[in-house]
């Protein structure tokens, strides 16, 4: 396989996956009338004890203001709570109400099913799938990065 038909493979399973994982938390979000972005927000918050708006606006790529509106709205809605720092007022933490770790709980619960039927796939092939997944990964971050630098 000529390496030009090979890119163009990668990039079709790289599409496909991006939309399986759509697929995937398509109906968590619209049962609790959240948006995707609104969704991985929560998830990301769901890994330590407290974020701040720049933090989750580098970690999802994206823009500082627009990540503060979404907070606000998820604020709004009683899935997250935001606190000021206590040495520095200027300083917003946000953390996650009970009604966001439910949210997140539902998508872990999803996640569980899928466990389920990786179970049917060896040991060794899951270990080489994850293997390669992150390579690839590590690999478009490499190029992300050069790319950046010389921009």
């Amino acid at each position: 396989m000529k390496i030009t038909e090979r890119k163009h493979e990668i990039f079709e399973i790289s599409k496909l996956m991006q939309n399986s994982i759509s697929k995937f938390l398509n109906p968590i979000a619209k049962q609790e009338n959240l948006s995707k972005i609104q969704l991985m927000i929560l998830l990301l918050m769901d890994r330590s004890e407290s974020e701040k708006i720049t933090s989750i606006a580098e970690k999802l790529e994206l823009n500082q203001g627009n990540t503060s509106s979404i907070c606000k709205k998820l604020e709004e809605e009683g899935y997250i709570l935001k606190q000021k720092d206590l040495e520095d007022e200027r300083i917003v933490h946000l953390k996650l109400t009970v009604k966001g770790k439910k949210v997140v709980q539902k998508v872990f619960d999803r996640l569980d099913d899928i466990g389920e039927k990786l179970e049917k796939v060896s040991s060794e092939n899951l270990d080489t799938i994850i293997l390669q997944l992150k390579e690839f990964s590590e690999i478009l971050n490499y190029i992300v990065s050069e790319e950046e630098t010389v921009c």
